[in-house]
């Protein structure tokens, strides 16, 4: 749960960081092609590209104060329980709804035993629990930034989205498997889930 100290301190290193794009401005107006041929000419683009600078830290600073105050309070951005681990991974509406979408019924795991429990209960019944551990790890990844689509751009997305990007992950996290028959595994893995 964010704090309102750790809101002003991410406000800080906001500002700090749009001092530095400031600095970074200034420097690329020095570095501008001769066809800007008079200092008039490099004031004037520098103040453009400041302005688009300060709008940019407006934005985040708005979208930063949304995500504080969306956070404080601790809930899930999909419905109004206490936001935890187990909560954001199996628990909310919104993932058992994706568990059910792929097949999986996870609503009789405890709350007790935490998001620990998957790579127990192994639900996708994989004998070599590395490709096991990368499929759960691939599937809660994307329904953290499910999440994170609905608290910073207020998005919701649709269970087949989440679905073609687990596909889209294992097919590329295939390529640093050291084995080839890992490889394959992966990629036989990836047509699991609908697109």
């Amino acid at each position: 749960m964010y704090t309102h100290v750790s809101c002003v301190t991410l406000c800080c290193d906001l500002l700090f960081g749009f001092g530095m794009v400031c600095a970074r401005v200034h420097d690329m107006s020095k570095e501008l092609p001769d066809l800007i041929l008079t200092e008039t000419h490099r004031r004037i683009t520098f103040f453009h590209l400041a302005l688009l600078s300060f709008f940019f830290f407006l934005f985040h600073l708005v979208s930063l104060f949304r995500i504080c105050t969306t956070m404080e309070t601790g809930e899930c951005p999909f419905c109004t329980a206490e936001e935890d681990c187990f909560h954001l991974s199996i628990g909310c509406t919104r993932s058992r709804n994706f568990w059910t979408f792929i097949g999986l019924d996870l609503a009789s795991l405890p709350e007790a035993l935490g998001v620990d429990q998957l790579w127990i209960v192994n639900p996708f019944q994989e004998n070599d629990r590395r490709i096991a551990s990368t499929i759960l790890i691939c599937v809660l990844w994307n329904i953290w930034k499910c999440r994170n689509m609905k608290v910073f751009r207020n998005e919701d997305e649709s269970n087949l989205l989440l679905s073609r990007r687990c596909h889209e992950d294992l097919v590329l996290w295939s390529n640093r498997c050291s084995s080839s028959a890992g490889r394959l595994k992966l990629v036989e893995w990836s047509n699991f889930f609908p697109v």
